[in-house]
């Protein structure tokens, strides 16, 4: 390798360094000005989804279920209805992230809010919010997390509606609600899975289920520490999973401006705000699924019944992200073997474009519309 080529990588490298600085320090400061622009008006972490649904049907612990607050959606109404499950380690302001963009801007191709979306569609949307882990949570696993929260939710939602809605849960949240589905075919209609792991070793998910497994005790160890896995131990596992990833958006958000920019900090400002999970769902996630993989050899259980994706019979929609690096689409795609109401959407973007794209609307949302 000549000298001046090598100079010249040595510059590339700094030049890529400082962009990435700088796209950090933008984001801070604009995150920094927003939240003091909002104030306290909002209740951290449900962005404007509690405004758009005020109506409280139930709750428990910090656990909340939220539907829209005009009248007559119930009952007799031929207006489909679908409950949206988020994960567990985020919050719920993912399906309305940017709750403060002008009015009548989520016809825009970019998308900004699924709850505006579905309800600007004819689709009455219903929202669980799982809140914060509360010190009466603390044993909690998945198990009540399904039995305790998702289900009596899910029969609150038909009570109000006179009929079952269709569930859709996304990432982790799909989980949960296959395992509902499975559990209680007869509170939900239709069941929605958006970038649902399934096999956690298709993909390249063998190798991050090792990595896990290697540093294992570090988890044990904050487990012991807090009593849960914190935010920032979880982020540090996504960073540790992808570092060049991270540092490419940030070198690509110093160039970005107008709605794009506005884009990027509402995503990570939902990132950056976090839920710690319980220990038992971190052992049951992390140890569970990602290294003996549970799931896919129907050895996960609730209820004390495996739960076996092939046993559903709803209608199932399946949307995958073809460039999903977080849950890789043959994962997700194991969902629909032996599944006979299976029908697949692939979008071209990653995980968190099925919330946040340019295309979200006519790739994933209007499909989902049609198919509700």
């Amino acid at each position: 390798m000549s000298a001046q080529l090598l100079q010249q990588m040595q510059r590339q490298s700094v030049d890529q360094m400082q962009q990435v600085a700088q796209g950090y320090q933008r984001y801070r400061q604009a995150s920094q000005q927003k939240r003091q622009q909002r104030g306290s008006s909002q209740k951290a972490g449900n962005g404007g989804a509690a405004a758009k649904l005020a109506r409280l049907l139930w709750q428990s612990h910090d656990m909340r279920l939220l539907a829209p607050a005009e009248q007559g959606v119930q009952g007799g109404s031929h207006r489909p209805a679908v409950l949206i499950v988020p994960s567990l380690v985020n919050r719920a302001g993912i399906f309305d992230l940017q709750s403060d963009a002008p009015e009548g801007s989520t016809g825009d191709p970019g998308g900004k809010s699924f709850i505006a979306f579905l309800q600007q569609a004819g689709v009455t949307p219903l929202l669980l919010d799982w809140g914060v882990p509360q010190p009466a949570q603390a044993d909690w696993g998945l198990d009540a997390y399904v039995q305790q929260g998702l289900l009596p939710a899910l029969a609150a939602a038909g009570q109000w509606l006179g009929r079952p809605p269709a569930l859709l849960g996304y990432c982790m949240g799909g989980n949960l609600a296959l395992a509902a589905a499975l559990l209680a075919p007869a509170l939900l209609s239709r069941l929605i899975l958006l970038a649902t792991p399934w096999n956690f070793h298709g993909g390249d998910g063998l190798k991050y289920g090792q990595q896990v497994q290697a540093i294992w005790p570090w988890i044990e160890d904050q487990l012991a520490r807090h009593h849960q896995l914190p935010t920032a131990a979880l982020q540090l596992m996504l960073l540790a999973r992808d570092p060049m990833a991270v540092m490419d958006k940030f070198r690509r958000a110093s160039q970005l401006d107008g709605q794009a920019w506005q884009d990027f900090v509402a995503v990570e400002d939902w990132l950056n705000d976090g839920v710690p999970l319980t220990a038992p769902v971190a052992r049951e996630t992390l140890q569970g699924w990602f290294v003996q993989n549970q799931p896919a050899i129907g050895q996960w259980q609730i209820a004390e019944r495996p739960m076996v994706a092939a046993h559903l019979t709803h209608p199932l929609l399946l949307v995958v992200a073809a460039r999903d690096k977080l849950v890789p689409p043959a994962s997700a795609l194991s969902l629909a073997d032996d599944q006979r109401n299976a029908k697949i959407l692939m979008a071209n973007t990653g995980h968190l474009g099925l919330m946040a794209s340019r295309q979200v609307i006519p790739q994933v949302w209007q499909p989902i519309v049609d198919w509700l």
